[in-house]
């Protein structure tokens, strides 16, 4: 039959129906199958791909005329055994073939695409921004989705425009956007691709115009066993940051568009992960990067490599690799070349495929050049994306070379880099040395891959070992409670907290007798670090334990032999080392969420330094060409496989027990490594040339007052220098009075002269270990200076190391004390090798450095993020600071006043000032504050003592002396902004915007702002405002007037009503004065129920003096009152609507309330009885006894009292046993016969017996 053939066919295609021939009153001759339009696939996608498949399924239906009838059971048999067993747990007990279509994909609609939050949607929204390798038109059809859950409605297309333009990341674009007169997102989106199509071309004619030839100077990379699978960057797919990105190619998650499988390219050949469209091949078999046709390895990323990405629009990616030789120990190669006319030093850098200066340098260099907007994006090792500041289109000339260039301007600080664009153009040859040693380091990676679970992210643990931390016997705990944390970090501080406890380097604990408060400080990325201050706590009363630190010739003599050398440095060192159970409390930390202790050794224990060389020492023990020093592993070997062998060994003994490394801070086979102020290399040991670079490089004294710094730290080392006077005389003849300054050849060679007689022995001393070690520091308004010296047995000081630095513009206006600590910090880090793990002297000139940054001294709880973090880093010292005047210090006076000349990317700008944007966003910015500060009559005098390290001799800032602090010329005190008085009121309103009470205005203003009698403003601010008072509550509260306590029992009676309670009502009589309780079960709160029950009452205690109540209506009767009166009992009423009054009553009745709820199972009334009979036995807290005991003199028996001895029991019993033992000595004498004669005792004169 014809409709079974129809079936048939149907039954036989599963993914869509066949059409049947139209129905007429004879059977067709044969039926006729329309072809299908697609296929309907089973869905196998996640929650967000449902709802494009569900538009697919009704799409297929629609093309193919499908029938209704049969659309439920196509579908059915096509949306796969997943979906099938999901819709029927979703239906049950239901099934799906009683639904139709349309309910079984709402079914389906429902679990995988739930109702989302329109406030969270909305949230996403406005956040999402334009993401690197991103097209426009693709950031737009992102901005669609997005939109498409948020219900905008009528402002849907304005919406979307402004989230385009300001989300577009690229400031110049933006601007122009600005510019149009309100356009529409069409019209924004045609004049952005207008822009970026312009910029792309000006590019390409700019290349052509300054490179001499066609070929392309960008060297792709292709695909290489290594790559990412989701971002096609050289790191493992565990480690990539775009775990949760969006691909906007397949719309799924966890890769980007770039490297996604779904992507073709231009030939129809599928993209691989890694490579750009268009892109050639640069990589060989084996990830080795093919030679070019100059015959030169390309570098690649070796192990020290830090990668930047140079990202385009197209989207093309342009690898650009910042390598340094293979370690940062190999100085850079440095290229003097003419830019504009002026010389410039640049680092040669064949891994950047561009050349880049810092952006600050190039306007400061060439003020007149013009800077060109740029959509390059650079990305750093680690894949954080930043936008550079413009390009200029720069003249350069390298010897008979000239051309016209394209220059980055990148921001912040960073290297001036001549990148391959640069070297082809201008024809620079490469080092051979350069090209050996990065062929060297191809053999690395393949020893790396197999130890690469070393290299992991995540704390270490040493395997089998434990540590411990001695505290003497009898030395009594110190326990400091949490310090008060401002409210921008309290957030910060619970997660990091909740971070570490997951980690499993905290645990929290109820109690202990050891606590150190907690220092948080903000990192640059927000996040932030805790540690532990356990200076004030177990440092000075711990035992150090003594193990000794390996010398510079012990290290030299592991390491003889070596012709190339790697260095390993392990991850959170200390933390990788397990504390024993009966360590742990004497390292708690006390935080606002509890106790915590640490399970790992934490970073600021004294002992630390030498429990970890300790360990390391026994780990690598027995090992030839390696040598351990704290952190720092250096392994060697008599030629390269020797080497490598090496190597393997010690990272396979690693492997084993269980420490981790950090790959950015490992340096393999490189020919020369600095040690200890030392560097080592296959020709032996050799002073570092910074130790002295100091001294060597220091600018000529351009003033008097220079010159005579610059002789103090040549006399100060007089002694030891012979005919000195000799070879400064023509130095010292500067100085007479009434002689001009004239710098002229005599001066510049004794001045030359002098600086080789301090740098040569014997005044400058080979660092050892075994002797005392002194660093001086001091710090100038424009430079900070340190000297590391050793002093000896004849108690001089021979110079070991010098160093200095200018200040950078921002900390030229740190106060003098800031300056100070600065130059501490400068001189501890510069010298870490030296100073990290032994005992040594730190000298300043500036005394109240020394209650601010002493071992032994607390960080003050006002100190500024700076200081605290300064804390922190000395925290890990064993040190000693001690004062010397200024005019002893010599050397480190005359290095801060001459400090070497800047260097661009040598000392970043200081990064810790961005607690002045944090405060009050787009209302008050810092630089209205500094403004007014400046203005301001007695701030701006505080700001210049401050600056100068003067005394403060304003009343309300002298005792504030050592907090204060400058940032951007903004005064701060601790963390706080002072507000100059202009800005006061407008403060004011801020702080009391959400009209919050006096002590909640005052919380807010402590975590933010200070100036003198803040608190009395806040108060004013507060009780001035109208808002408030015509909002606040209609009565204050009043001083409390007790009740007179009574003169005798049962003379005031305190009553009141209770319930419904469990479905009754009952009168509390409370006593004044014995606190006696009565409660009394009634049907209603009426008059007559009340007499009745008070009636009960008298009759048993007798009748009061008065009886308190409130108002309500079965006390304020006439009835009740005049029964009363008839009784002589006074009546007294507490006020209306103030409950307080009657408060004995009201109290009881809550007592009673709670005690019922938590009583035992039985009937209402017995409930009641147990519940005095347990309130009238208890002593009353106010009284000091039992209601029984005052109101009927005596105690009643309670079931407690079975179980003391009855009194009567025990009387009896002593009774009988006195009798036992009196009856003991006696006998029982002869009983007479009846009628015989006896002697009785006489008691009255006369004998004492008669007959």
């Amino acid at each position: 039959h014809w409709r079974r053939g129809t079936v048939a066919l149907e039954a036989t295609n599963v993914h869509g129906s066949a059409h049947a021939a139209e129905r007429v009153a004879t059977p067709p001759p044969a039926p006729v199958a329309m072809p299908l339009y697609g296929r309907l696939e089973p869905f196998d996608g996640d929650g967000s791909a449902w709802p494009v498949y569900e538009e697919q399924v009704h799409v297929f239906f629609r093309a193919n005329d499908t029938p209704e009838e049969k659309q439920r059971d196509i579908f059915l048999a096509s949306c796969g055994t997943r979906v099938f067993s999901l819709l029927l747990d979703l239906l049950k007990p239901a099934t799906p073939h009683v639904k139709t279509l349309g309910e079984l994909l709402a079914t389906l609609r429902s679990h995988f695409s739930p109702a989302p939050s329109t406030l969270m949607e909305r949230f996403r929204f406005n956040n999402r921004s334009r993401q690197d390798g991103e097209t426009l038109g693709q950031f737009v059809a992102a901005l669609r989705g997005l939109a498409s859950t948020c219900a905008f409605g009528d402002q849907l297309d304005s919406l979307l425009r402004d989230r385009f333009v300001c989300g577009i990341n690229n400031p110049a674009m933006q601007t122009r956007l600005l510019e149009l007169p309100d356009p529409s997102l069409d019209d924004a989106v045609k004049a952005a691709q207008a822009m970026e199509a312009a910029a792309k071309d000006a590019s390409e004619i700019a290349r052509a115009a300054g490179s001499p030839s066609t070929e392309a100077t960008v060297n792709k990379m292709a695909t290489r066993s290594g790559a990412c699978s989701r971002c096609g960057a050289a790191h493992s797919p565990s480690q990539c940051q775009f775990v949760q990105a969006q691909c906007f190619t397949c719309g799924r998650t966890g890769h980007l568009a770039r490297v996604c499988r779904g992507r073709k390219t231009s030939g129809g050949q599928q993209q691989q992960p890694g490579s750009s469209p268009g892109s050639s091949q640069a990589r060989g078999q084996g990830g080795r990067r093919k030679r070019t046709r100059r015959g030169r390895a390309a570098p690649g990323p070796g192990p020290s490599s830090a990668r930047v990405h140079v990202v385009a629009e197209d989207p093309q990616i342009f690898d650009v690799w910042h390598t340094r030789g293979i370690s940062s120990s190999v100085p850079p190669y440095l290229v003097s070349v003419e830019i504009c006319g002026h010389p410039i030093t640049m680092e040669l850098d064949t891994g950047a495929s561009v050349s880049v200066m810092p952006g600050k340098l190039f306007k400061r260099t060439f003020p007149g050049v013009s800077i060109e907007a740029s959509d390059v994006m650079l990305r750093s090792y680690s894949g954080q994306l930043s936008q550079v500041q413009g390009r200029a289109q720069v003249s350069v000339r390298l010897g008979d070379r000239e051309a016209i260039l394209p220059l980055y301007l990148t921001k912040g600080s960073s290297p001036t880099l001549l990148g391959r664009n640069w070297i082809h153009s201008l024809g620079v040859r490469l080092p051979e040395y350069q090209e050996a040693a990065l062929h060297v380091v191809q053999d690395v990676p393949s020893l790396l891959t197999d130890f690469q679970s070393l290299f992991q992210p995540g704390v270490g643990t040493f395997a089998g070992t434990t540590v411990g931390i001695h505290i003497p016997e009898g030395t009594r705990p110190r326990f400091f409670k949490p310090r008060p944390l401002p409210f921008a970090l309290k957030d910060g501080v619970t997660q990091e907290l909740q971070r570490l406890q997951r980690e499993g380097i905290l645990v929290p604990v109820k109690t202990s007798e050891w606590a150190a408060p907690i220092v948080p400080v903000l990192k640059r990325d927000g996040r932030v670090r805790i540690c532990g201050d356990f200076k004030v706590t177990i440092n000075p009363v711990a035992t150090v334990e003594k193990y000794p630190l390996p010398r510079v010739e012990d290290l030299w003599s592991a390491l003889s032999g070596g012709q190339k050398f790697s260095k390993l440095d392990l991850r959170d060192a200390y933390q990788q080392l397990v504390l024993q159970d009966a360590a742990r409390k004497y390292v708690t930390i006390s935080t606002t969420m509890g106790l915590f202790q640490y399970t790992r050794l934490p970073f600021g224990v004294t002992s630390a330094p030498a429990i970890f060389q300790r360990e390391m020492d026994n780990l690598l023990r027995g090992m030839r060409h390696v040598a351990v020093y704290l952190d720092d592993i250096l392994v060697t070997g008599n030629d390269d496989g020797d080497h490598l062998q090496n190597l393997r060994k010690v990272l396979t003994r690693l492997q084993d027990a269980g420490p981790k490394l950090r790959l950015d801070k490992c340096v393999f086979l490189t020919p020369s490594v600095e040690y200890l102020g030392h560097i080592i290399s296959q020709a032996g040991l050799a002073p570092a040339p910074r130790k002295i670079e100091a001294v060597l490089k220091a600018p000529k004294p351009k003033s008097k007052k220079e010159l005579q710094s610059y002789l103090g730290l040549i006399n100060f080392y007089r002694r030891f220098l012979p005919n000195l006077s000799t070879h400064l005389e023509p130095l010292h003849r500067l100085l007479r009075d009434g002689q001009q300054w004239a710098w002229k050849k005599e001066q510049d060679l004794a001045f030359q002269r002098s600086k080789e007689l301090v740098v040569k022995a014997p005044v400058l001393a080979h660092f050892d270990p075994a002797k005392p070690v002194v660093l001086t520091v001091d710090a100038s308004p424009y430079g900070v200076g340190a000297v590391l010296s050793h002093r000896g047995q004849d108690g001089q000081e021979h110079p070991v190391a010098f160093a200095s630095r200018r200040l950078h513009a921002a900390e030229q206006r740190y106060s003098q004390l800031d300056k100070e600590g600065l130059a501490l910090i400068f001189g501890v880090q510069r010298f870490h090798q030296y100073l990290w793990g032994r005992q040594f002297e730190a000298v300043t000139d500036h005394k109240p450095l020394l209650g601010l940054l002493g071992p032994d001294k607390a960080v003050p709880v006002q100190a500024s993020p700076r200081v605290v973090r300064w804390a922190l880093t000395l925290a890990a010292y064993r040190y000693k600071l001690v004062y010397r005047p200024g005019k002893d210090l010599g050397p480190a006076d005359a290095l801060s006043r001459l400090p070497l000349p800047e260097v661009p990317a040598a000392v970043p700008e200081p990064a810790d000032v961005f607690l002045l944007e944090r405060a009050y966003p787009g209302v008050l910015t810092r630089t209205a504050v500094a403004q007014a500060t400046s203005r301001d009559p007695v701030l701006s005098q505080v700001v210049k003592a401050v600056s100068r390290g003067e005394e403060l001799r304003h009343q309300a800032f002298s005792h504030k002396t050592a907090e204060l602090s400058l940032e951007q010329g903004c005064l701060l005190w601790g963390s706080r902004v002072v507000i100059p008085q202009s800005l006061r009121a407008k403060v004011l309103q801020l702080l009391h915007a959400g009209h919050p009470g006096i002590e909640k205005t005052k919380m807010v203003a402590r975590s933010h702002v200070w100036w003198p009698g803040l608190d009395q403003d806040i108060v004013h601010q507060v009780q001035g405002c109208q808002v408030c008072q015509e909002n606040q509550r209609a009565s204050r509260h009043v001083e409390i007037t007790p009740w007179p306590f009574p003169q005798r029992p049962w003379s005031r009676l305190h009553v009141d009503y209770a319930g419904p309670f469990k479905g009754h009502y009952f009168l509390v009589v409370v006593d004044a004065f014995s606190k006696w309780v009565e409660a009394l079960p009634v049907t209603s709160p009426s008059a007559s129920a009340t007499i009745a029950a008070l009636r009960q009452v008298f009759a048993a205690q007798g009748l009061p003096d008065i009886i308190v109540s409130d108002n309500g209506p079965a006390f304020a009767s006439a009835e009740y009152l005049d029964w009363l009166q008839r009784n002589g009992i006074r009546r007294m009423l507490v006020p209306p609507y103030h409950p307080a009054s009657n408060g004995a009553a009201e109290r009881v009745l809550q007592t009673i309330k709670n005690k019922l709820k938590k009583s035992q199972p039985g009937d209402f009334r017995t409930q009641v009885a147990r519940v005095l009979f347990q309130y009238r036995t208890t002593p009353h807290k106010v009284t000091g006894r039992a209601p029984c005991e005052l109101l009927l003199g005596r105690m009643v028996k309670t079931p407690l009292d079975v179980l003391h001895p009855d009194l009567r029991s025990t009387t009896l019993l002593k009774q009988l046993k006195q009798k036992l033992a009196a009856d003991r000595g006696c006998r029982p004498g002869p009983l007479p016969e009846p009628g015989a004669s006896v002697y009785a005792r006489n008691f009255r004169p006369g004998p004492p017996w008669s007959a």
